[in-house]
């Protein structure tokens, strides 16, 4: 029995007659045929039977990958808003602090009092960036599947 290529093995019968499948298949009809009584072979027990296997081939993905970069522009979203609040010139440093923690919390601490508002400039960005790169994600994936 050898391999002919991926899959595809051949063998010959005791007859003489060529068979070509899968391994299985070739290795059914060639024992299959036989007339004979098998032989047992008894093993040596010390000595170990190594197993030469053909190299895989490995694939490597090179360069920047669509994941990576969804990941740096959601990481990107989520801190706009501390660098809009951190470039914003009208604030002093007290200010600039209270304003990113009412963006990213929703409780103006000037004021006491939590704002639906604030929330919604600090998240949205973020929310909205996750949405859409999920949703590109699974439309690539439904695409590749055709």
């Amino acid at each position: 029995m050898w391999k002919l290529r991926k899959g595809v093995w051949a063998g010959i019968t005791p007859s003489g007659k060529r068979v070509v499948g899968s391994k299985s298949e070739v290795a059914r009809a060639v024992k299959g045929s036989r007339k004979t009584k098998s032989k047992s072979r008894s093993r040596n027990k010390t000595t170990k039977r190594r197993r030469i296997s053909l190299p895989r081939k490995r694939s490597r993905r090179y360069g920047f990958g669509v994941r990576s970069f969804f990941k740096l522009v959601r990481l990107g979203s989520l801190f706009a808003p501390a660098a809009a609040v951190a470039l914003d010139s009208s604030l002093d440093n007290k200010g600039k602090v209270n304003r990113a923690i009412a963006w990213y919390t929703g409780y103006s601490m000037t004021e006491n009092k939590f704002r639906w508002e604030d929330l919604k400039r600090g998240w949205l960005p973020f929310v909205v960036v996750s949405l859409f790169t999920t949703l590109i994600q699974k439309i690539n994936g439904i695409i590749r599947r055709l």
